[in-house]
């Protein structure tokens, strides 16, 4: 008669197997019992005292109120709000969200949908110092998002408006790219935007983008446009790597204010821009200086790890030429470029010069720019300076905007 099973003559045997076998079957137990207790009321509020009071990017605190359905996969939120130290400004109804949680430890929020009935914000936030930390910072990645309205209060970004937004943005681990961008007015001056990128694997694009910033609008007030001013934009690009072509148009009261058109051919670019700086969001100095009639011819060809770009500009002052090679992922200056400037005038920022001509090299540091090379200074008469020019070898750095 064969003999009967006994398990405990088996533990006896092989203790270690039998000990890691016991430990599995418990972690299983263990981690199936908390994937099902964090779907029920109590798991819920377990994840609303985790996220309550949370610091947001140092903008105020979080407070989550009414979470529904799976933590870990797809939920609703009833109401999110962001405080401040004088108040509420920031609100979000009727949050509905599907989302990988794993990705979360590769820093990284993957929503694939997310719908939103209202947010508001009812005021600028005040941001509230804190010490700067070495961590890499969060990549948010969305498939779907539609925001039903979005409530901007009067200061905020211009006069109070509403809208609603819809996007999509679909980056595919093949390199390809389907992003969507729709703005439509609700409330307010009318702001809207219609914008759709797509790339495949092969990198072949297509690009259109259609904007309006009525006078009044919030888009008018981020552009500082003049008052009672309003501004279109228009742009569209296709093709590929080997053969493409595009160009992008800003209008402001029906008169062309930038125009950048460019071709792609055999990874290289030529490209082209012409622009009034008086209306782009810049400072007013910078503006002052660039000109009415500022252009810039650009030619850069796509390397390995490189890009070799070559700028030639004319401001309201006279030409800077720019070449060097970049990284192609950073566009930082990789070595030192060549650079060469025939200036009649730094004004407003200085008055004195009536003539800077440099001819020589800047190499990007780690808090700023170098030019070494020959400079020619030459100053006006009435500036009261105890030369009338200047010659030979300078080296000079600019380190933090100094």
């Amino acid at each position: 008669m064969p003999d009967r099973f006994k398990p405990f003559n088996l533990l006896r045997r092989r203790p270690v197997s039998s000990a890691l076998v016991t430990l599995l079957i418990a972690v299983v137990v263990l981690l199936a019992f908390a994937r099902h207790w964090i779907t029920t009321d109590a798991g819920r509020d377990f994840v609303i005292s985790q996220l309550d009071g949370r610091d947001v990017a140092a903008y105020g605190r979080l407070s989550v109120r009414k979470l529904e359905g799976d933590p870990l996969s797809s939920l609703s939120v009833g109401s999110i709000e962001i405080r401040d130290a004088s108040g509420v400004w920031f609100s979000a109804e009727s949050v509905d969200l599907s989302w990988s949680p794993l990705a979360l430890l590769s820093r990284t929020i993957d929503l694939s949908q997310m719908t939103v009935s209202e947010i508001k914000v009812l005021r600028r936030p005040l941001r509230a110092d804190r010490p700067k930390t070495g961590s890499d910072p969060w990549e948010v990645r969305l498939g779907q998002a539609t925001i039903d309205r979005l409530f901007l209060a009067e200061g905020v970004a211009g006069p109070a408006s509403a809208s609603a937004i819809s996007a999509r943005f679909v980056n595919e681990r093949n390199g390809s790219i389907d992003a969507q961008l729709d703005i439509s007015p609700l409330e307010g001056a009318g702001d809207r935007i219609e914008a759709r990128i797509l790339r495949d694997r092969n990198s072949a694009f297509d690009i259109i983008i259609d904007a309006a910033a009525p006078a009044g609008g919030v888009f008018a007030h981020l552009l500082r446009l003049p008052q009672g001013a309003s501004a279109a934009l228009a742009a569209t690009a296709a093709g590929d790597l080997n053969d493409g072509r595009g160009e992008a148009r800003l209008t402001v009261d029906g008169s062309d204010k930038v125009f950048l058109s460019g071709k792609l051919e055999n990874g290289a670019l030529d490209a082209s821009i012409r622009m009034d700086a008086s209306a782009l969001p810049v400072p007013e100095n910078l503006a002052a200086f660039l000109g009415p009639r500022a252009q810039a011819d650009i030619t850069a060809v796509f390397e390995k790890a490189l890009v070799s770009v070559t700028i030639d500009s004319r401001i309201s002052a006279g030409t800077v030429s720019l070449s060097g090679k970049a990284r192609a992922n950073s566009l930082e200056l990789a070595e030192p470029a060549r650079l060469t400037a025939r200036l009649t005038s730094l004004a407003p920022y200085w008055d004195a010069p009536r003539l800077v001509e440099l001819n020589g090299t800047i190499e990007e540091q780690r808090s700023g720019y170098r030019y070494s090379g020959d400079a020619r200074l030459e100053v006006k008469p009435e500036a009261d300076l105890p030369f009338e020019w200047l010659t030979g070898p300078v080296t000079a750095g600019l380190e933090d905007g100094r």
